[in-house]
């Protein structure tokens, strides 16, 4: 028979009752006017950090743009939800096919952008992925979304006035560690 004196007890029941940590994936990208997906020769450029908490299911974004004010994004979609930044995914992993982009991750234009001297930025923090996809007419799980990160299949795109299917986008990719 197994004994246990009050103090083992207590430690026992706080390890079982502990949250099993969550598991951070860090993914990047780096956008540009020319790409697997977009030719536009626009010299503006950017590099984004893409953390996705699998425990939790959600993501965040870090995005730092040069070269593109807050002011040129497309106008219909800053003030749609689905913003005018977001990850599209290529179903079939062939980045040139725009009909197999599925609109996965939006980014809403709002409080986290923000302007700098040489462009803008923007800082999400962490969205509830199912919270965040649910204005999108069509949605992919959230395992399905990790699963084309990991894939290799998702584009991080910028629409502007002046190129409004994108003028900078860049293919997300798992950071190095």
């Amino acid at each position: 028979m197994l004994r246990f004196t009050a103090p083992a007890f207590v430690l026992a029941a706080l390890f079982s009752a502990a949250p099993a940590s969550a598991k951070i994936v860090e993914y990047r990208a780096e956008l540009n006017g020319q790409s697997a997906t977009i030719s536009t020769g626009s010299p503006a450029h950017a590099s984004a950090m893409i953390s996705v908490d699998t425990t939790r299911k959600t993501v965040a974004v870090e995005l730092d743009v040069v070269g593109l004010s807050m002011d040129a994004l497309w106008d219909n979609l800053v003030k749609a939800p689905v913003g005018p930044i977001h990850l599209h995914q290529y179903a079939n992993g062939d980045l040139a096919d725009a009909n197999s982009s599925e609109l996965a991750f939006p980014v809403p234009f709002g409080p986290s952008y923000s302007p700098t001297p040489n462009g803008f930025r923007v800082r999400t923090g962490s969205l509830d992925y199912a919270g965040a996809v649910a204005p999108l007419p069509h949605s992919i799980s959230f395992d399905a979304f990790v699963a084309a990160l990991e894939k290799g299949t998702v584009i991080l795109n910028i629409h502007t006035d002046a190129f409004n299917g994108g003028e900078v986008n860049g293919l997300v990719k798992k950071a190095d560690k």
